[in-house]
């Protein structure tokens, strides 16, 4: 992969703004760029959605257990037996 050049490599960035104008963005690199479009587009959105930006331990929080496919044992145990 290092060897390869620049040109040849696909970048996502991000940019995202808040309904206060506040913006951030992102970039990720070489890394399934159409899997991180993907994500972003049909995960990320929905589960970040009305979120104070400025609180990154609830985004965190919140996105760890929507996305990540370790806790998905434990939210389906927590609905089958009403927790």
């Amino acid at each position: 992969m290092i060897d390869k050049p620049l040109e040849n490599w696909h970048f996502v960035f991000c940019e995202v703004e808040t309904d206060e104008g506040l913006t951030g963005s992102g970039i990720t690199g070489a890394f399934l760029p159409w899997c991180v479009i993907a994500t972003l587009e049909n995960d990320l959105l929905s589960v970040v959605k009305d979120m104070d930006p400025r609180d990154t331990e609830a985004l965190h929080r919140k996105v760890w257990w929507a996305l990540n496919p370790r806790t998905y044992y434990r939210r389906h145990l927590q609905r089958l037996v009403g927790a």
